[in-house]
């Protein structure tokens, strides 16, 4: 950092204040020196709590009432994947996997896998249940048929001569996707979502196609290197600066066009597919270096 200038600082103890000045400034306005920062707040929003009137507000949903089972599963699972909005991907994820039945022994490495790099306060169990109240999934037995339908029937046998009745042990159960949450499945198209994204920003379609083309290196690729490579970028770089390459890293995330594996970002099947139809016209000079170590930008120390 360069040696602190006091010239830039106003300093008025008369009424018991320490000023730093009458306007905003931001990092690199003082001397061009991105070392020196002025918090003076008036007029800036950033250093604001934020304003609960823009916070989304999620209905309480009471899945335990008479009410709540009343209602068609289809407005159910609507409504609890728009409240688990988050946790969407791990969610149709599961819906996926149980298009056959899966052993309740198994169904909880099957969800682990799904959300292994996504932190979630929810266990495989509250999962399981929510989606079997909300009507998106059911227990079966291992051929399908509904567990609520198995009877069982207590076997006699001898003990000492004397014949009595054995109870017989319930079956595991199984899980597996219903018909309203196979119809919830199929209509989702992550695709869908990327191309509303792409028309919104098509501004800055070369960006998204350099992530995503940096994303299908066979090892991956690390948020540092994206932001060496975006950051930089005019269409972003110009002050006032609209966006970081997190930005469209976390766009194409929720399209399920890029996936963390826990050690690098990789493009996904639904990423190809953009790149191959949405992207494919659109042109990057871009050229990714080879052998050079990605320079630290401000983006850099992001916790992604």
């Amino acid at each position: 950092m360069a040696d602190f200038d006091l010239k830039n600082f106003s300093f008025s103890l008369e009424d018991g204040t320490f000023n730093f000045g009458e306007e905003p400034t931001t990092m690199d306005e003082v001397g061009n020196d991105p070392g020196i920062f002025l918090p003076n707040t008036e007029g800036r929003t950033e250093f604001l709590p934020p304003d609960p009137d823009r916070v989304p507000q999620m209905p309480a949903v009471d899945q335990a009432t008479p009410e709540y089972a009343a209602r068609p599963a289809e407005e159910r699972i609507r409504e609890l994947f728009n409240n688990m909005n988050p946790h969407r991907r791990v969610l149709y994820g599961v819906l996926r996997a149980l298009r056959e039945p899966v052993g309740n022994d198994q169904v909880g490495s099957v969800i682990d896998a799904l959300r292994a790099h996504k932190f979630s306060v929810y266990s495989t169990s509250n999962i399981c249940t929510m989606l079997e109240t909300a009507g998106a999934v059911r227990r079966v037995l291992e051929d399908g048929t509904p567990y609520e339908d198995f009877k069982p029937e207590p076997k006699i046998v001898v003990e000492d001569g004397v014949e009595c009745w054995q109870a017989v042990p319930a079956p595991m159960p199984y899980w597996q996707i219903t018909e309203a949450g196979q119809a919830q499945l199929d209509s989702y198209h992550p695709i869908e979502k990327l191309e509303a994204t792409f028309a919104e920003e098509a501004e800055y379609l070369t960006l998204y196609k350099r992530v995503l083309t940096l994303c299908t290196a066979d090892e991956g690729v690390s948020m540092k290197q994206m932001s060496a490579a975006v950051d930089s970028d005019p269409l972003v770089a110009t002050e006032p600066r609209n966006y970081f390459v997190q930005h469209f890293v976390e766009a194409l995330e929720r399209g399920e066009a890029v996936a963390w594996n826990g050690k690098a970002w990789k493009i996904t099947e639904v990423g190809r597919q953009a790149l191959a139809e949405n992207l494919a016209d659109v042109v990057d000079s871009y050229v990714v270096p080879t052998g050079a170590q990605p320079a630290q930008t401000e983006s850099d120390g992001v916790n992604w």
